[in-house]
């Protein structure tokens, strides 16, 4: 049998693939995160998603199911980093006021047994409302996302932000696009149900 291996440190990740109900091991990934000259946001997070996935491959011999996946929120082209701090968070959130932020959560998936490679490149459209560096504040402590793509926390008050957040999988805003993750297991022998 296949053993699946997530390549994260990530809990929010972590908790998303418990959600369907797997067993696996998590493998940090230690990459370089850094966006590459004239790389785009969108290739950046498929790059990172195949790094992490690659990274933690211990033997090509294994029957490992190998998952790494990475979220990169971008306004206007540019990468919404991790703000690591309230003072960064707030002033990128006022920057999104009222304008369309992309969410690309980006996974691949290595069968290592075969080395085939799985992916996709998931995207979230939002829209933030005109929100006042008041609730941009009250956010920020209630949730403290500083450790989240752009400062932002959909979960629980975070939606309060948006005036609409538009995908194909609703998943794939949390960072993890479960419906692809799951039927790529299924391909690979992997029961979700």
């Amino acid at each position: 049998m296949k053993k699946l291996i997530l390549a994260s440190k990530s809990i929010y990740r972590k908790e998303l693939l418990e959600s369907l109900g797997v067993s696996f091991e998590t493998r940090v990934s230690k990459i370089n995160e850094k966006k590459k000259r004239n790389e785009s946001v969108k290739n950046l997070a498929s790059r990172l998603s195949r790094e992490k996935a690659e990274s933690v491959i211990i033997n090509n011999n294994l029957q490992e199911v190998i998952i790494g996946a990475d979220q990169v929120a971008s306004i206007e082209g540019e990468e919404l980093k991790k703000p690591n701090n309230e003072k960064i968070a707030t002033k990128q959130l006022i920057r999104c006021k009222n304008k369309n932020i992309l969410f690309y959560s980006a996974v691949t998936i290595i069968d290592t047994k075969e080395m085939e490679y799985y992916s996709i490149n998931s995207i979230t459209n939002t829209k933030m409302r005109n929100v006042s560096e008041k609730e941009i504040i009250n956010y920020l402590r209630k949730t403290n996302p500083y450790d989240c793509s752009g400062g932002i926390k959909i979960e629980g008050v975070g939606v309060g932000l948006f005036k609409y957040i538009k995908s194909d999988d609703p998943s794939s805003i949390l960072g993890l696009p479960l419906i692809w993750v799951s039927k790529t297991l299924k391909k690979l022998g992997i029961k979700i149900l």
